[in-house]
């Protein structure tokens, strides 16, 4: 991956948002489905103090991230037909930093 101190602010921040795709396959972290149009959903809710932190995002196929919304991801995740222990794993390893192999920049800092 690129490195974001030397990219123009617009082109670093899409090389991160396409890091953590990457990072899942470009599947959806709660369904597996694979898809190129994935969107990028934050685990905790900005809406519930949640930051744009890599290791609060992970790829979402519109359909999770929609049903989703603002709940506790963990509680709507369980209640899920497309639940996974093994996704729910990876999940939490990537918001533990333990599979997140890519920089924790903010969204909102100066990554150029």
């Amino acid at each position: 991956m690129a490195n974001l101190h030397s990219l123009q602010r617009r082109d670093a921040v899409r090389a991160w948002k396409q890091g953590i795709k990457n990072a899942f396959n470009c599947k959806c972290a709660y369904c597996g489905v694979h898809s190129d149009s994935l969107t990028l959903d934050h685990v905790h809710p900005r809406t519930k103090g949640g930051e744009d932190l890599a290791t609060n995002i992970v790829p979402a196929c519109m359909h999770c991230n929609q049903d989703k919304g603002s709940q506790n991801w963990r509680l709507w995740y369980r209640d899920n037909e497309h639940y996974s222990a093994k996704r729910e794993w990876m999940i939490e390893q990537w918001m533990n930093s333990l599979l997140c192999p890519i920089w924790n920049c903010q969204l909102n800092n100066n990554c150029a």
